[in-house]
């Protein structure tokens, strides 16, 4: 298998949509042979399919066969884990939704037994529906090292230092381990928003997730920028506080404990952390560029107060000056918008593999492992 051309040529047909080989071949600079070679291989692997006709040349002759890529086939799982609960999906390379369970998390002081104990309550669904996806991507709380599989810190777990790069139990007799992938649920939100199909052609926007950590309202960012999410050398890029907190490492935002008890419920509340956010916000905004904020978790239903107020601060100039042109909108996955974006993560990490068996992180996921998932189903 020409392990560098294979990805190049998925990424084209998810990019680019159906189209021939030869046409394939003129846009990666490929000879035509390898292009065949590498469009039969994954014909056989499933993933891809011959689909209809393409036009004919200039010069006539027979009208080339098109490829496409078979979205259904290609199932990436995503799991949010709270020290409540977790919530779990999976999607197809379309972004559809496909599969959705829920559930207690049963081990609130151990994220590493809690993610397992969620991957086999997804993984048991899924083999019932026969939707195995061919890896899982988790969203954590609190600061978390991707590359090494870490649990840097989690404030709302109460925990530090828990490694959890692991594989999940394969779906039955045949099937190969799943890797687990995993990062923070702020980010994971912002990758669910760079999955297909609203997200196509966005390369930057700023996610801001609201949660309840204990009885207190929290909120993290997702930053994408460049159309790949920005963690920062010791991946706490996301980490916010007000400019109003006080100092000591206390809550978030300097409003007192009882107000931040009432957020999203109490609407005076959340006006006051609101404004504090925008007010704190406006400076990295300006810096960011942001084609989109996005509003996730409880600030899902918070967004014409954000709106109301980026209009009605006529005292804060940088952020008039910086907000002006940026859409505000609400996760389009609504309550699954951390569990969808940690499937999304996986797709995202997929498609940036620039080789067959080489991910763009040491624990991450790569085309053999996608490919490898679906053998048992050809066979």
């Amino acid at each position: 298998m020409n392990g560098a051309a294979l990805p190049l040529v998925m990424r084209t047909l998810r990019r680019e949509g159906a189209m021939p080989r030869v046409e394939l071949a003129r846009r990666l600079g490929l000879d035509r042979s390898t292009v065949s070679y590498v469009a039969n291989f994954l014909i056989g692997a499933g993933v891809v399919a011959e689909a209809g006709v393409g036009d004919a040349s200039r010069r006539g002759g027979r009208r080339p066969v098109v490829l496409a890529i078979r979205d259904e086939q290609l199932l990436a799982a995503g799991v949010e884990l709270t020290a409540e609960r977790f919530r779990a999906v999976i999607l197809d390379n379309a972004g559809r939704l496909r599969l959705r369970t829920w559930g207690r998390n049963r081990h609130p002081d151990d994220p590493a037994a809690a993610v397992e104990a969620a991957c086999r309550a997804l993984m048991s669904r899924a083999v019932r529906a026969r939707l195995v996806p061919f890896a899982v991507g988790v969203a954590l709380p609190g600061i978390v090292d991707p590359a090494r599989g870490m649990l840097v810190r989690s404030d709302a777990l109460q925990v530090e230092a828990v490694s959890i790069a692991m594989q999940t139990a394969g779906a039955g007799a045949g099937r190969a381990a799943i890797p687990v992938i995993v990062d923070n649920d702020a980010n994971c939100c912002a990758w669910g928003e760079l999955h297909p199909a609203d997200g196509a052609g966005l390369e930057d926007l700023l996610c801001v997730l609201g949660r309840r950590t204990g009885d207190l309202f929290t909120v993290g960012l997702g930053l994408v920028t460049g159309g790949t999410v920005y963690r920062g050398r010791r991946f706490r890029a996301g980490e916010f506080f007000s400019v109003k907190a006080k100092p000591g490492g206390g809550p978030q935002f300097g409003i007192s404990q009882e107000l931040l008890r009432s957020v999203p419920h109490d609407s005076a509340a959340t006006g006051h952390v609101v404004g504090e956010m925008v007010e704190s916000l406006g400076p990295l905004i300006g810096a960011l560029d942001p084609a989109r904020l996005v509003l996730g978790g409880e600030l899902r239903g918070a967004r014409d107060q954000v709106v109301r107020k980026l209009c009605s601060r006529p005292g804060l100039q940088v952020v008039s000056a910086a907000m002006g042109p940026v859409e505000v909108a609400v996760s389009r996955w609504g309550r699954d918008d951390v569990c969808a974006g940690a499937a999304g993560m996986v797709f995202e990490q997929l498609y940036a593999c620039d080789a067959f068996d080489r991910g763009p992180l040491p624990n991450g996921v790569t085309w053999r492992d996608a490919l490898a998932a679906m053998e048992p189903a050809r066979g």
